[in-house]
């Protein structure tokens, strides 16, 4: 083989990484976020609202499409901690804590996911 060839297949296999690293970050996003659907039925009626916006980030997450800018990895990976938080948030609501901020938490995953959403 060339040195041209083994330089052009190190290249393609570098690209084709990315590319599956990517598909990897928004099928971590899915599994997480339907995690947390799963963990919202835990909670109360009284947090409806917050159960539904939930399902439909879960659900806006499902029509993401992998994106060849570095910018919606950040996105992504901000996402990823974001659904931690929440997830975080939901666990100490449901222990009953009081100063817990899963509103503010849940609308910053929201902002988050809309923005990627934007990226084609």
């Amino acid at each position: 083989m060339s040195i041209s060839k083994i330089i052009s297949t190190l290249f393609n296999k570098k690209e084709d990484d990315e590319g599956q690293k990517q598909i990897s970050l928004i099928e971590q996003i899915r599994l997480s976020m339907n995690n947390l659907v799963q963990k919202t039925d835990s909670l109360n009626d009284s947090w409806q609202e917050e159960k539904a916006s939930i399902k439909a980030i879960y659900e806006a997450t499902l029509t993401m499409k992998p994106c060849q800018e570095i910018l919606g990895s950040k996105f992504e990976q901000d996402i990823l901690g974001y659904i931690t938080a929440v997830s975080s948030a939901c666990d100490g609501v449901i222990a009953g804590k009081q100063d817990v901020d899963f509103k503010g938490k849940l609308h910053s995953l929201q902002t988050s996911v809309n923005q990627r959403l934007v990226m084609k």
